[in-house]
């Protein structure tokens, strides 16, 4: 492997995303983003809902994810999700209209408007995705 590169893996408990060298892979946080180069570190972090993006010496792909975890481990980054999505499993117009009509439903308690406000945010965060590989 290339000095400057890093092996990186992918998963979720159905299916296999991503495999393949790296320059960098930039993981979702709860607080921000991480982001991972050759050597780095040994470490385990959890991954939140938001953008992951893998820099080959080709392209930069993009991806949504939800909940999981990253271990770097001997210039290893092996991400496992809960979900994955590829900017071209999105359907834009569709989650727009989803969006307007959670936002346009009246909401009767703290519990109902907190569940609501989190799947705008995750639904958001897919748009970001879409939009950004476009």
């Amino acid at each position: 492997m290339a000095e400057n590169l890093t092996q990186c893996l992918v998963i979720t408990p159905e299916r296999e995303i991503f495999s393949g060298p790296a320059e960098l892979v930039v993981i979702p946080l709860k607080d921000g983003e991480l982001g991972i180069a050759a050597h780095r570190k040994e470490m385990v972090a959890q991954v939140a809902c938001g953008e992951l993006r893998i820099r080959t010496s080709t392209k930069t792909h993009r991806f949504y994810v939800e909940d999981g975890f990253a271990e770097v481990l001997q210039n290893r980054v092996r991400v496992v999700v809960r979900k994955v999505l590829r900017p071209e499993e999105i359907d834009a117009e569709s989650l727009q209209a989803t969006i307007d009509e959670l936002i346009s439903r009246k909401i009767l308690s703290d519990k109902e408007f907190a569940e609501r406000d989190a799947l705008v945010s995750r639904l958001r965060l897919q748009l970001r995705v879409f939009r950004r590989e476009g």
